[in-house]
């Protein structure tokens, strides 16, 4: 069974702006050169036994 972490709805979204403020993030941080990935070919079940 897959635990699902479920949390209220914020009542305003201030802080988290707030942080994003006071963040030194990039400006190209995650830009679409890191965004495009190749297409991958697995099996996201290998080795799981039913």
């Amino acid at each position: 069974m897959i635990p699902i972490i479920r949390n209220s709805k914020p009542i305003s979204w201030d802080g988290l702006f707030e942080l994003y403020a006071k963040s030194d993030i990039p400006d190209d941080f995650m830009g679409p050169a890191d965004r495009k990935l190749l297409p991958q070919d697995r099996d996201p079940f290998e080795g799981c036994k039913e």
